[in-house]
């Protein structure tokens, strides 16, 4: 006989204490480490440069690594992306702020760590565009380049002079070198 795996709530994870970052997919508890220096520079470095435009537009609301998303509810899945974009529109449909994110961001950003592969982070990107997320960026700081992500789209800036647009923000614009620190 198989034995059952456990299927963790977004209510329990709610629960569990701080110290690592956690995420449930389909009732899995996932537990991920802290990051090192240059990818929690990487994603603190693209948050400053989407804050600043979202807030200066009055676009919406970026949010850092320890916020989560309800993807799926029953089994649930809750995704903790590195870096996340809420539209006005979609900040409307949060029910309760204290509590897990109940409308999916419109961008999620991921930043690669150093034992990560982009094949690694494929079904998860896959995941975000079923469950409503319009754009995911996959951030590589090691190799300095960034794939980007919607559905039926795919696109990769690999030249440090590149400019980094997306649609989900419309009028932002930087180099792709900007996105890194280290």
């Amino acid at each position: 006989m198989a034995k059952a795996v456990p299927s963790w709530t977004a209510e329990e994870l709610a629960r569990l204490p701080e110290g690592y970052r956690y995420e449930i997919e389909r009732g899995e508890l996932i537990v991920r480490e802290p990051t090192g220096i240059r990818h929690g520079g990487t994603a603190g470095r693209i948050c400053i440069l989407l804050g600043g435009f979202v807030a200066e537009h009055g676009l919406g609301l970026v949010l850092a690594a320890e916020t989560g998303f309800f993807l799926q509810r029953d089994p649930d899945t809750v995704r903790a992306p590195d870096v996340a974009f809420i539209s006005r529109e979609r900040l409307d449909q949060i029910r309760d702020p204290d509590t897990f994110g109940t409308a999916p961001p419109d961008l999620a950003v991921e930043v690669l760590s150093p034992r990560q592969y982009l094949s690694d982070l494929r079904s998860k990107v896959d995941e975000y565009l079923r469950c409503g997320v319009r754009s995911v960026w996959v951030a590589d700081p090691r190799r300095r380049t960034l794939h980007q992500y919607r559905r039926g789209e795919e696109r990769q800036y690999t030249e440090a002079a590149e400019l980094v647009e997306d649609a989900v923000l419309p009028g932002f614009a930087c180099r792709l070198a900007d996105l890194f620190v280290i």
